[in-house]
């Protein structure tokens, strides 16, 4: 299941909701504190067991990214169902997530700081023309979408579904796929959680790694590449990756 971030409708109340994570038995959340001039931000959790006693606990910070680094922290973020995210809490998360990640492993750090390099050299490497056929497919994609009714079900659509095949055939070819360990690319599941995420936040190769985790996926998963579509996610990903071709040619 896809979360969606929402916003708070009252920015200005004193206690601002901006993430909820769902748990067996209990949730975790992370609150902006409002008070006069003083802002802080509170994480609780709460957890209910055996004869419906409840235990909770609470900390609170000064700073967003005190909060923020204590709850990836403490505990197992990905593995936790996000039930409300704040669009501003998204990528701290995401580069918190990061962080713990690559914490205390130099030698692995260098080899994704390596691989991260060779494929922004790949990115520069593609030729114009192939750019063209993938934002031309995307196009197609779109006015596919836009004849054909059905919500979701439309992906199941024998045109759409050849254009979703295109598409993963056109990233491989112009290496857009690349060889790193997605499976283990914590901050990736995180942001794949939000379709409604701004995806030209991240960064070309973030965005390459994205469309990998999901065409690989679907070697194991069949339909984990239709369904990125169809929540949304993938098309934002991918015009987004040629948004920043396009802009870096003009730069």
């Amino acid at each position: 299941m896809k979360s969606k971030t929402r916003k708070s409708k009252n920015p200005n109340h004193p206690n601002q909701l901006l993430l909820e994570l769902g748990a067996e038995g209990g949730s975790i959340t992370l609150m902006r504190m409002l008070n006069q001039d003083v802002t802080n931000y509170q994480v609780s959790t709460g957890e209910t067991y055996l004869e419906d006693e409840w235990y909770s606990s609470e900390e609170v910070f000064n700073t967003l990214d005190e909060a923020v680094q204590y709850l990836c922290n403490r505990y197992p973020v990905t593995a936790l169902h996000p039930l409300t995210a704040d669009p501003e809490i998204i990528l701290p998360i995401a580069q918190a997530i990061k962080q713990k990640r690559l914490s205390g492993k130099k030698s692995y750090k260098a080899s994704e700081e390596s691989l991260n390099q060779n494929q922004i050299e790949q990115l520069n490497k593609i030729e114009q023309e192939e750019w063209n056929a993938l934002s031309a497919m995307l196009q197609e994609l779109f006015s596919a979408e836009n004849d054909l009714k059905g919500g979701k079900r439309k992906y199941k659509n024998q045109i759409i579904d050849s254009i979703l095949w295109r598409i993963q055939e056109q990233a491989y070819k112009m290496k857009i796929v690349y060889d790193f360990g997605w499976s283990h690319w914590d901050e990736g599941r995180w942001l794949a959680s939000f379709p409604d995420f701004d995806f030209s936040l991240l960064s070309p190769v973030e965005l390459s790694k994205l469309i990998t985790a999901i065409a690989r996926n679907d070697r194991f998963c069949d339909g984990a590449w239709n369904d990125s579509f169809a929540s949304g996610m993938m098309q934002k990903v991918i015009a987004a990756l040629i948004t920043k071709h396009f802009n870096h040619l003009e730069s």
